[in-house]
């Protein structure tokens, strides 16, 4: 649980266990059912039985009930601006003055539920997609957040370490996905690489107390 704690790249029974547990984590705090979050881990190669599936869902929100209940809230800011005639309908993001907007939403009667479903236009499908509505569900609600408040913390860290290593003849060339990759003189590497782990696992300050850590190595090239 730890974000400090990384696995034995050598140790497949240790590589195993981060594996399923990252899955787990991706899968069911994005509100995913016990059938999808099964066929997720099959698709990874990753050990898994109906049964087993449903179980490890169940316990899930049983020891972080505040994950459903977040979920629910995103749901009820969506719903009240909606009623209240607000466009775009947005979610208020941990920077302040940032947000998500939803565009065109509005509400169509589900028979599986008992109440309204959302539908709407997310930033990202107004950009690529402007006609695709997106179905709002609290679990995607809850994914766009987290996606969301990651990436203003990725690129806080970031940032913060490129303008110390600029100071050494260095630079930021690259990003991919969640790494990023820093151009840094031979004579200066060791230093370097220092201010990477150090600025990567300190929080920003909008979100102090947030686990953060990472590993830095030194590479000729980039390599996946």
């Amino acid at each position: 649980d730890r974000a400090t704690s990384f696995p034995d790249e050598e140790n497949k029974e240790e590589a195993l266990v981060y594996a399923c547990l990252k899955q787990e984590l991706l899968s069911l705090q994005y509100m995913t059912g016990y059938k999808g979050y099964h066929e997720t881990l099959l698709d990874y190669g990753l050990p898994s039985t109906l049964e087993k599936a449903q179980e490890t869902r169940r316990r899930f929100h049983e020891v972080r009930p505040k994950v459903a209940k977040h979920g629910e809230y995103l749901d009820s800011v969506i719903r009240t601006q909606l009623l209240q005639g607000l466009r775009p309908c947005t979610i208020p993001l941990a920077v302040p003055g940032r947000s998500l907007k939803y565009w065109n939403v509005y509400a169509i009667q589900d028979r599986d539920f008992g109440k309204p479903s959302l539908r709407g236009v997310t930033d990202l499908t107004r950009k690529t997609a402007p006609e695709k509505m997106s179905n709002l569900w609290v679990g995607l609600l809850i994914e766009n957040e987290t996606q969301a408040n990651s990436r203003d913390g990725y690129w806080d860290m970031a940032l913060r370490a490129n303008n110390r290593i600029r100071i050494l003849g260095g630079k930021l060339v690259l990003s991919v996905y969640d790494e990023v990759v820093f151009d840094t003189p031979r004579k200066h590497a060791e230093e370097g690489k220092a201010i990477v782990e150090q600025e990567f696992s300190t929080a920003p300050a909008w979100a102090p107390g947030l686990p953060v850590a990472t590993k830095a190595k030194f590479l000729e090239r980039y390599k996946k």
